[in-house]
């Protein structure tokens, strides 16, 4: 419980389109003790089934707690035996914020995007901004 409400947890799942075997999880609700069970069985599902890549997009995520990264970090570690990628995406402040105190921004893989992930793992390259024209000088007629 957070916050005096009963944890409720929803778990989506959708491929990423340009990232071959890749899905996205988007859960929506508190990763808190009494919904750290549910999300522990999803993340093992899907890690089971062969998946290249997997993206939890934690926009919707209001708070998580510690057994909650926990779980993400034991998730990290799966995927590399694999020889896949897992990375985090669209963490509020409170979320980000948590995970920067632990240090583990880098081994998450927590990115502001979808795109900054997948640059991250290598998965996509960075995409070009168009370059501005300089401006030349006007030659003066003489």
């Amino acid at each position: 419980w957070h916050e005096g409400r009963m944890a409720a947890l929803r778990l989506k799942k959708k491929r990423i389109p340009g990232a071959a075997g890749a899905i996205v999880i988007l859960p929506e609700g508190d990763l808190v003790a009494a919904t750290c069970s549910q999300f522990e069985r999803y993340l093992h599902e899907v890690l089971g089934s062969r998946v290249r890549g997997v993206a939890i997009d934690l926009a919707n995520v209001g708070y998580m707690s510690s057994s909650a990264v926990g779980i993400l970090i034991e998730c990290v570690d799966r995927a590399r035996e694999g020889r896949g990628w897992f990375g985090l995406v669209g963490a509020n402040e409170p979320v980000r914020s948590a995970i920067e105190v632990l240090g583990l921004v880098g081994y998450l893989h927590l990115s502001a995007t979808l795109d900054d992930l997948l640059v991250q793992v290598g998965v996509q390259r960075p995409k070009r901004r168009a370059a501005s024209k300089p401006a030349g000088r006007r030659r003066k007629k003489r």
